[in-house]
């Protein structure tokens, strides 16, 4: 079922457009929540609120994300993964545990990253109240409290 406002149907509001429509930033610039309303085309890419170029940033493949700080550990933690990612294919192509200064060759994948490791870098987690167990490194499991809020 999709949401409605009023007086607009999901496919004309804003932010399920395709077509940038000018909106006023939604960023509050102090103790008293006071908006900035400078007007913008630029939304978030997390939380999907409009914001103006001073209280965000703009990446070159077209990643806004706001000042909002959940949703800037967000942006942050995915520059670090990818950096992780990186040295963890590296390790996983010469055979080895996708765990920096690990030796072991991998025996296991993680079922978010899709990283291969040892025995001793992965553990089972439950994904969902039926028990069904799921492989999940420990570099997923600590990101895990930033992706859900």
């Amino acid at each position: 079922m999709a949401l409605e406002i009023e007086g607009s149907s999901p496919s004309t509001h804003p932010r399920h457009s395709n077509e940038k429509i000018m909106q006023k930033c939604e960023a509050k610039i102090n103790f008293f929540k006071k908006k900035c309303n400078i007007t913008t085309k630029l939304s978030c890419v997390y939380c999907g609120e409009f914001y103006c170029i001073e209280h965000g940033i703009i990446e070159n493949d077209h990643i806004y994300v706001c000042s909002k700080k959940k949703c800037v550990l967000k942006y942050e933690d995915l520059q670090q993964h990818h950096i992780w990612l990186e040295n963890a294919y590296s390790l996983n192509a010469q055979k080895k545990c996708g765990r920096i200064k690990c030796s072991e060759s991998y025996d296991h994948l993680c079922s978010r990253c899709s990283i291969g490791f040892c025995m001793n870098h992965i553990d089972f987690m439950r994904s969902n109240a039926i028990t069904e167990l799921t492989l999940v490194c420990k570099h997923c499991e600590q990101r895990k409290g930033i992706w859900n809020n």
